[in-house]
């Protein structure tokens, strides 16, 4: 059994690293070196490499020339059966632009590309032949039998009217042309008989696409006689584009045929396997050198792929990867591919039996980390699994997923909503190449969950068609039944794309309103990683909770047409105007074949790989990946805004998703963004920051007495700026209603924290946030810029060495309605306090310490080392004492030192949650403040119980709740240890805590740093703010039946809980109306949100700056 890893050596190519040496918490490093910010968020789960194992069928009639026909080159005639692509799907299409296949380099195959010499061979890139000579000739072996293939006159057949796909008109010969390239070279077009109406010309072609030049015609039949003339040739060339556009260092590929020729296992002692270099190069040579001869034993073929995965060699498919010892890894992912053009046939598996309709054994997960028992699954037979028969290639699917491939593993195989198996398995992708089955069923989703009459593949060769589906359902993967060339291409590259795809999700959820009504709607953003698309989704809530089940909408099947999309833009002259200007135009320009990157990125489809002559990344889905900017909806206008990594704010309707506008960065780089067409295209952050919008309450000015609608939005990690848009109107915004953008300032970094919107004492409302990480300067700064004619104020805390200003939070001490105090953490864990209450705006500063600015506090732990504070913070006044307290939390996650020690060792550095009392002086840090014979120190508060909810959910308690803290006490800290042997878990808090009434809610969460374990998990914590201890009265009603005084674990109210979301995200508060309400919040593990009853109603919703109300 595999043991849980203590140490990890860093891993190649994947950050360079960076060591950051803890110096004195006020003292600047001389020399300012950046904090590394990888590509992609810690949580995105592409971590162990999965294996993948494409069989290639290699039987006798992958040669042949004719699909769905079984025909031989020399039985072929000129007839529309045999020479039209209507009937013989392989045929020449002048529709397409043929390519040479692609190799390991990613070009193409120079020979065989002009008409003097094309590749007659049916199943590899050889004998070449003039193809307008007759005599003229080379050997194609079809089918075990070597026939003669000559050049001479090339006919081929193409309707008449391109538009019409109906059976009637297209099975009358008289409705198409024959088109004939004759031995001079000309190309005539006649009619279908080859008499008569002769006229020199190419074929017309679809969609308005020009005709070709003659020359131009005759290569690129050239190029289909060579590459994609046969059965063979065409899944060589789709295989060879699909795996070509395979990233290098994510998976470990095998190649192998249904009859084990020219087998390559994945290749564990070369590279540890990743597809990449030599082995890219051996995987392509075995497949341009298959051959086709025989039968077809595909349930054997699977059987031997599931055989292969259940290995346990030191070379075997668990073995390598990330770890120098070569340990084998228990949750490496195994997937088998299996093609075929026919029905299977041969002899039975061995030992396989009815295995769909077989109970299967029962497999356990791991332990949860509170000691509570994992899961238990066993396969119970049921539809649409089961059926009646025995030694189906269904059987051999089911048999090699439902059974533990590797016993002496811990069960910890990534799952999903589609594949439920946490043991080691085998998934089955299925590819029918030219035939359909019987059922009408041409994916895994058409088939329903109750479907229970799969047909006997014992007693009829369309059954077996169908028993390749019925594999793919029982194998928890896909099936493709690809009519064509084309569509067996499209579905290698779906197999291959589901593989990559991990759904995941990093921002916070956002609702609608604070109480539940008949349209209260909860928003979540997820993103798919490896696809690295997006989606954001709005769930119904009800006096039950969230209604995760039926989405209300899904915004990418909402997006207009692209040339219909309004998206604006300033460009990097500080132009304003619609997207792309004329400077954005020429810095994106276009690619290769012609088509436009700024097309593409509004949403043009038409130069994707998916269509012909496409040289651009295929998406999923137009809608790029949103991983770190939450949804902030806007209730005035019903609109939800968010910043997503295809380069745009986005402005939806909160009512049906469609989108109302978008607007792109000035700071988005276009030579960066151009790289999302790219094939090869790695992941970019672009705008990857929090979104706020304004109360119109608190924008009212003499100029605008009513208020304004005012969105401030940051870059996040994709770049440095920040950016302010009034959208009052977001349905007729445009290019004036942007009010600022700025980048490119040496003390502006990567501005990760939310801004806030707020009038000011010098009569201005103004954006404020804090500069982030990696502006050139380093230090933390506290950024206000004046949004009607952007003046910039600027707070230096003279604080630097890689430092920067996390998110602000504001105070209003005289309730007039103006922010008079600031207060913000930064990376050094120092907590500043601002002092903005002077109407003159050159006397705001640090508020401490006069000309030797102070923080109020500097976190650290028991040893003395800095606690970063990357998260935000909350203010709020004790009801009692009618003091100011500030809260927050520390940690940090941007990179893999922040998992990592320099020595390979998990960094599990404790980190804390902190209450603080102002009293206008500095407390310097926890060592000065400890307690101990100080009657000025912080209280030290624990975790003091971890247990079980009766259903299972990991849950804990805080201390037994208490009065308060003491007289003279300064704040109170919680080290975030696990009891009962205070053990360091990595937790870390880098969100933003919340107060209601007394509570203090915030989420704190637990990266995992085996890489078998991706995203990690996290706590919803609840405690009293003003003591640090367990709540007076209960928060969580865990089990829902309106009474939360029993839920307790150790004798006291449950304090935190784990809703099995992975890495948790803040969390939002809805009043049910019944005197309680319900917290939903989303995670890493990229599921839907999960809600949970509390036992006391939200008190307000998120807005720009809660604490602007005097209390």
């Amino acid at each position: 059994m595999k043991s849980t890893m203590t140490t990890r050596p860093k891993p190649r190519n994947t950050f360079s690293q960076v060591l950051v040496v803890a110096l004195a918490t006020l003292m600047a490093m001389p020399v300012h070196a950046a904090v590394e910010v990888p590509p992609v968020p810690p949580s995105s789960g592409n971590g162990i490499p999965p294996n993948i194992l494409f069989i290639l069928d290699d039987s006798g009639s992958m040669s042949y020339p004719a699909m769905p026909a079984e025909r031989r080159s020399n039985q072929f005639s000129d007839r529309i059966q045999d020479k039209s692509y209507v009937h013989n799907v392989l045929y020449y299409n002048p529709d397409i632009d043929y390519r040479a296949w692609m190799d390991w380099t990613g070009s193409r195959q120079s020979e065989g590309t002009s008409y003097g010499e094309a590749l007659a061979d049916a199943v590899y890139a050889s004998q070449p032949i003039d193809l307008s000579n007759m005599h003229s000739c080379g050997t194609s072996r079809e089918n075990d039998s070597d026939i003669e293939i000559c050049g001479g006159d090339q006919v081929f057949f193409v309707p008449k009217d391109l538009t019409r796909t109906d059976t009637t008109y297209l099975n009358n010969a008289d409705n198409y042309y024959r088109f004939t390239i004759k031995s001079n070279l000309q190309i005539i077009r006649s009619d279908q008989d080859g008499t008569g109406n002769e006229v020199r010309q190419t074929p017309s072609r679809s969609g308005g696409k020009p005709r070709r030049s003659e020359q131009d015609e005759r290569n690129n039949y050239a190029t289909w006689f060579s590459y994609h003339r046969t059965r063979m040739k065409a899944a060589k060339a789709g295989a060879s584009e699909a795996f070509g556009g395979l990233p290098e260092d994510r998976y470990r590929v095998g190649f192998t045929t249904i009859w084990g020729r020219d087998k390559l296992d994945i290749p564990v002692g070369s590279d540890n396997g990743l597809f990449r270099g030599d082995n890219r190069e051996t995987w392509f040579g075995r497949l341009f050198g298959a051959r086709s001869s025989s039968t077809t034993p595909l349930r054997r073929a699977l059987q031997s792929a599931g055989d292969y995965f259940s290995s346990s060699a030191v070379d075997g498919p668990y073995g390598g990867d990330l770890n120098a010892q070569g340990e084998q890894f228990q949750c490496r992912q195994n997937f088998s591919i299996l093609t075929s053009d026919g029905y299977w046939n041969g002899g039975s598996p061995s030992s396989v039996g009815n295995a769909d309709n077989t109970a299967g054994d029962e497999h356990r997960a791991p332990d949860n980390p509170d000691g509570s028992a994992g899961r238990i699954y066993s396969y119970q037979p049921a539809a649409p699994y089961q059926d009646n028969q025995s030694d189906t290639l269904a059987d051999v699917a089911m048999r090699y997923w439902k059974s533990d491939l590797r016993p002496g593993m811990e069960n910890v195989v990534p799952v999903s909503v589609a594949n439920p198996a946490f043991w080691q398995h085998m998934v089955t992708f299925s590819l029918s190449i030219g035939l359909s089955g019987s059922t009408g069923f041409d994916s895994v989703d058409d088939v329903p969950v109750d479907y229970a009459s799969w047909p006997n593949p014992h007693s009829s060769n369309p059954a077996r068609i169908d028993d390749l589906l019925h594999a793919a359902v029982n194998g928890r993967g896909e099936f493709v039944a690809a009519a064509d060339p084309a569509a067996f291409a499209e579905g290698l590259k779906d197999a291959l794309g589901v593989i990559a795809n991990r759904t995941s999700s990093a921002s916070n959820v956002a609702a609608s309103s604070t109480s539940v009504g008949s349209d209260t709607k909860l928003f979540q953003a997820r993103y798919l990683s490896g696809d690295w698309s997006g989606e954001l989704i709005a769930y119904p809530v009800t006096s039950s909770g969230v209604n995760s089940l039926s989405p209300v909408w899904e915004a990418s099947e909402q997006l207009p047409d692209w040339g219909d999309r309004r998206i604006y833009t300033t460009d990097s002259t500080g132009a304003k105007g619609s997207f792309p200007t004329a400077t954005q135009q020429s810095e994106l320009g276009s690619s290769s074949n012609g088509h436009s990157y700024a097309d593409y990125i509004k949403g043009d489809d038409s130069g994707e790989t998916t269509n012909n002559n496409g040289d651009l990344r295929a998406r999923s889905s137009l809608l790029g990946d949103i991983i770190h900017s939450s949804p902030y909806y806007a209730a005035p206008t019903d609109t939800v805004y968010v910043g997503a990594n295809d380069g745009m704010l986005h402005a939806f309707n909160g009512t049906n998703g469609r989108e109302r506008f978008a607007y792109v960065p000035r700071g988005v780089d276009m030579s960066e963004l151009k790289e999302l067409a790219a094939l090869d295209y790695e992941h970019r952050y672009f705008v990857d920051g929090p979104v706020v919008v304004s109360d119109r309450a608190l924008t009212q000015t003499a100029t605008h007495p009513n208020g304004r609608d005012l969105l401030v939005g940051t870059l996040g990690r994709g770049g440095k700026g920040v950016f302010a848009l009034d959208v009052s109107n977001p349905g007729g915004f445009n290019a004036t209603d942007v009010l600022f953008d700025t980048a490119g300032d040496g003390d502006m970094g990567l501005v990760t924290g939310a801004p806030i919107i707020a009038k000011l004492n010098d009569g201005s409302v103004s954006a404020i946030f804090g500069n982030g990480i990696n502006s050139t300067n380093g230090r933390a700064v506290l950024w206000v810029i004046n949004v009607d004619n952007g003046a910039v104020k600027k707070v230096d805390t003279g604080v630097g060495g890689d430092n920067g200003l996390s998110a602000p939070r504001g105070w209003d001490s005289d309730g007039d309605g103006d922010v008079d105090l600031l207060y913000a953490g930064d990376q050094k864990g120092n907590l500043w306090k601002f002092d903005l209450s002077h109407t003159n705006k050159s006397q705001w500063d640090v508020a401490i310490g006069g000309n030797n600015p102070q923080p109020l506090f500097t976190a650290t732990d028991a040893s003395g080392n800095p606690q970063p504070i990357t998260g935000g913070v909350s203010i709020g006044i004790d009801p009692v004492t009618y003091r100011r307290w500030i809260f927050f939390g520390t940690g940090r996650l941007l990179n893999e030192d922040d998992l990592w020690n320099n020595d390979g060792s998990p960094n599990l550095s404790i980190q804390s949650m902190y209450g603080i009392i102002d009293d206008n002086a500095a407390i310097g840090t926890r060592a000065q403040n400890d307690g101990q014979g100080d009657a000025n120190g912080l209280v030290e508060r624990s975790i003091e119980t971890t247990g079980a909810a009766a259903d299972g959910t990991p849950v804990r308690s805080f201390e037994t709740a208490v009065d308060s803290i003491g007289v003279n006490k300064r704040g109170w800290f919680i080290d975030m240890l696990t009891p009962p042997s205070s053990q360091a878990e990595g937790e870390r808090v880098i969100g933003n805590p919340q107060v209601m009434a007394s509570v203090l809610l915030t989420s704190s969460i637990i990266p995992s740093q085996d890489p078998c374990v991706p995203g990690g998990r996290g706590y919803i914590n609840a405690l009293n703010a003003f003591t640090g201890a367990s709540v007076g009265e209960h928060f969580f009603d865990l089990d829902g039946d309106g009474n939360p005084s029993n839920d307790q674990v150790g004798g006291n109210p449950v304090g935190s809980i784990d809703l099995g979301l992975g890495m948790v995200t803040d969390a939002v508060l809805i009043d049910n109306g019944a005197g309680t309400g319900y917290l939903a919040a989303g995670g890493s593990a990229g599921g839907p949100p999960e809600d949970t009853p509390t036992g006391v109603p939200s008190a307000s919703g998120r807005i720009s700056w809660r604490e602007m109300q005097r209390r």
